[in-house]
């Protein structure tokens, strides 16, 4: 199930742990250094299913 995110700074560092799980290229702007950078450039990337599911999986890991 598709899980709404809001754009803290816990998840835009999710949402980059996400992509580089799944083999995406991650820019040379690290969430946690530049965190308004990275969610400016990446944000629109939550909105893939597989990368949200993914999100969700590494949520439910660290819990």
């Amino acid at each position: 199930m598709f899980k709404k995110y809001k754009a803290t700074r816990e998840n835009v560092i999710l949402l980059e742990k996400a992509m580089k799980a799944l083999g995406y290229e991650v820019e040379k702007v690290k969430a946690e250094k530049d965190y308004k950078a990275f969610k400016d450039s990446n944000w629109h990337n939550m909105f893939s299913t597989t990368i949200n599911d993914k999100m969700q999986e590494l949520e439910k890991a660290n819990n």
